[in-house]
């Protein structure tokens, strides 16, 4: 039976390294993702209908603006993008599924270019992106017309600029690419102070610090240059300074409101206390203040139930990551004939998070592997501390999503570290395992 396992993971780690997987992989990717879009209709609805419509409005010259009013409801960054593909190849939401298709391509590449620079393993590169590949979840947003997939290759491309880089140009460009970024999703604004901060961890050498102060500095002015000329307009349509959007107020609300325990602290835009409040407060002119009292609102709900708020931000961080498969909902309103296929999509959701599940292990497992590596070594030797990006870029949207509301969405951008992360954890014990002799204890050898 040994034996046997040991073939098993002999050939395994052939395949992966033969040179036809990697192509292979990159088409399996393209086609299932492709096949979906020329075979499963899906309209924009919620937000992702927003976006199109304010990307058609920028195309015909309106601004940003809805019903004619000048708004920053939601960030600009990914409508701002969806206009100009709509303005260089016309305004169908086809245009920005094959955008998708182009930025998941992108994406694909940037995978396992971080796979090698910063786990230094081939094959962690290369499970990794076939795992991103194969994950359901992932595949589904390239119909849809939201920020996510648009947003993952940012965010990737962002990291490896600053991750793969050691001059300072790599880290201007960096800043630009998190600008834009933060534009898209205002959370980004701490991204690239993760990134920058890991390595000096692990370092008392003054002359390190020294340079990641310069590139921390580089890197925020960039960032600053591309969102100061937004927050400009956002200031002389509101008359008053505006950070990218006007919705925090009403995303904290959603979060901690009276029936925010019942909903997990999920987003309850239908709680009764909200919609009250949007009703006597919200209009597109008078978004500012509406978000001013939404804010009030939950801050004195925090205020009055510090007891409850507490106990929900626990129930949030669960709620962040114990489900995936949130794709599911926007084909439920969105494609004519779901109902008459209800089983087969709800199959494929059971099928994600069971997938899901096997990644979120593989990423427990790499902390693991990392924590005991470093103990034993000192360092993490061929692994770049950046290793860690996925860790520290998961704790801070749990403790947005503790404070303000959790929404499965959140850790879309995350996964492929998370699955990069198991990736690695797996080409340990493949490599440890395979070459293990027969007959003796097996000893993981961190690879």
């Amino acid at each position: 039976m040994n034996q046997l396992a040991k073939d098993w993971r002999d050939r395994l780690n052939e395949l992966i390294g033969h040179p036809a997987f990697l192509p292979a992989t990159f088409l399996l990717y393209i086609g299932l993702r492709a096949l979906l879009i020329a075979f499963v209709p899906v309209e924009p609805s919620s937000d992702f209908a927003w976006y199109h419509n304010r990307a058609v409005g920028l195309v015909e010259g309106a601004g940003y603006s809805e019903g004619g009013v000048p708004t920053a409801f939601w960030p600009v960054g990914w409508p701002a993008a969806a206009a100009g593909l709509y303005w260089l190849f016309g305004k169908q939401v086809l245009v920005l599924q094959i955008a998708n298709l182009v930025f998941g391509a992108l994406t694909f590449v940037l995978v396992v270019a971080l796979g090698r620079a910063i786990f230094a393993s081939e094959q962690a590169a290369r499970l990794g992106a076939f795992l991103l590949a194969v994950y359901p979840n992932n595949i589904a947003y390239a119909s849809l017309s939201a920020t996510e997939t648009f947003y993952t290759f940012l965010l990737l491309l962002g990291t490896w600029l600053i991750v793969a880089g050691r001059r300072m140009p790599w880290a201007i460009a960096g800043g630009l690419v998190f600008g834009y970024a933060t534009l898209t999703k205002p959370q980004t604004l701490l991204m690239p102070m993760i990134l920058i901060a890991i390595p000096l961890l692990f370092t008392r050498d003054r002359q390190q610090w020294l340079t990641a102060l310069r590139r921390l500095t580089g890197v925020y002015l960039a960032l600053a240059l591309v969102i100061t000329p937004w927050l400009y307009r956002n200031y002389q349509v509101f008359g008053e300074p505006v950070f990218i959007s006007t919705n925090s107020g009403w995303a904290l609300l959603v979060g901690n409101n009276p029936s925010a325990l019942a909903h997990r602290g999920f987003p309850t835009d239908g709680g009764p206390e909200v919609l009250a409040l949007r009703k006597e407060t919200f209009t597109v002119a008078n978004q500012v203040e509406s978000n001013r009292r939404a804010k009030a609102a939950a801050v004195a709900w925090i205020r009055d139930n510090p007891g409850t708020f507490l106990l929900l931000m626990p129930i949030k961080a669960f709620s962040l990551w114990s489900v995936d498969g949130e794709a599911e909902w926007s084909f439920q309103i969105g494609t004519p004939w779901y109902d008459d296929h209800q089983t087969a999509f709800r199959g494929v959701r059971i099928l994600n998070q069971v997938f899901y599940l096997a990644m979120m292990t593989g990423f427990a497992a790499g902390a693991w592997l990392l924590w005991r590596r470093y103990r034993r070594l000192g360092d993490f030797g061929t692994v770049a501390p950046w290793a860690l990006a996925g860790y520290g870029f998961a704790a801070i949207t749990t403790l947005q999503c503790m404070v303000m509301a959790g929404s499965y969405r959140y850790k879309f951008p995350l996964m492929p570290f998370i699955i990069l992360t198991c990736a690695w954890s797996a080409s340990c014990w493949l490599q440890s395992r395979a070459t293990a002799p027969a007959g003796r204890p097996r000893v993981i050898r961190l690879a």
